[in-house]
C-alpha cells in the first residue's frame, strides 16, 4: 500500500474493521445502493450507512481492496441496473472470512456460486492490470432477471462472460450471451467460465471454458 493510501486510510471516519469486511463478504458480490443511506435495504451488518460508506469504499477501491464493476451503459429499450457491483479483490481473504478452508466447505457453502463469480471477474480483471492493458469492464442486469456477469468491451463490441460452478453447462447457461445480441448490441464470442474438465462449444460462438484457463 503507497503512504497515499496509509494517510487516507487513517482519515477516513470508519476504520476498516473486521466487521466491516464481513458485512461486505457476507452478501458476495452485491449491488452498491445509497439511495436511500438509513434504510435497511442500502446497509448491511458492521457497515455505516449514506456519505461514510461512500468515502470508505472510495479508499477501498483507491487501496486496491475492492473493485467496483459499473452497470452496462447502453440505450437498449430496457430498465436496467445501474449501480455497480462491489468485489473484494482478494479472493482468500473472502474465502477467510466466509469461513471456507476446504474444497468441501466450499462446494457447500451457501454463497459458493458468489465467491466462484469474484475469482473469475478479479483474476480476469488482474490478467488485464498485469499484463498492462486497461480493463473496460461492466456487467448486465435488467428487472426481469436477465443477467450477464462480465461484459469485456474491446474494439467497439461486447464480450460476453457468464459464470458457473457447473462442471458441464449447457446451452441454458449462455442463454443471455445470445439474447443480449439480439438486443441489439454488438457482441463478440462469448464464454462461459465454469468447473468443466475441458473447453468446448456449448453454442454457436459460446465456448466453455475451465476456470483455469483464464
Amino acid at each position: 500500500m503507497t503512504k497515499d493510501g496509509v494517510r487516507d486510510f487513517m482519515a477516513a471516519e470508519y476504520t476498516l474493521s473486521e466487521n466491516y469486511v464481513h458485512g461486505l463478504a457476507a452478501f458476495g458480490p452485491r449491488l452498491k445502493n445509497f439511495e436511500s443511506p438509513h434504510s435497511s435495504r442500502g446497509s448491511s451488518p458492521g457497515l455505516p450507512a449514506g456519505n461514510s460508506v461512500k468515502r470508505w469504499l472510495t479508499v477501498a477501491e483507491r487501496t486496491g481492496l475492492i473493485y467496483l464493476l459499473p452497470p452496462f451503459d447502453g440505450r437498449i429499450g430496457r430498465q436496467l441496473v445501474k449501480s455497480p457491483k462491489i468485489y473484494l479483490i482478494d479472493t482468500g481473504l473472502l474465502a477467510h472470512l466466509l469461513r471456507i478452508d476446504s474444497p468441501q466447505t466450499m462446494a457447500e457453502h451457501p454463497l459458493a456460486e458468489k465467491f466462484f463469480e469474484t475469482f473469475v471477474v478479479t483474476e480476469i480483471l488482474k490478467s488485464w492490470v498485469h499484463n498492462g492493458r486497461t480493463p473496460d469492464f461492466c456487467f448486465f442486469k435488467e428487472s426481469r432477471g436477465m443477467e450477464i456477469a462480465l461484459l469485456i468491451r474491446s474494439g467497439g463490441k461486447y464480450f460476453p462472460v457468464a459464470v458457473t460452478t457447473k462442471q458441464h453447462p449447457l446451452p441454458a447457461d449462455s442463454k443471455w450471451s445470445l439474447k443480449l445480441a439480439r438486443l441489439g448490441v454488438k457482441t463478440g464470442p462469448a464464454a462461459v467460465i465454469s468447473t468443466a474438465p475441458g473447453a468446448y462449444a456449448v453454442a454457436p460462438d459460446v465456448v466453455v471454458q475451465n476456470v483455469w484457463s483464464i
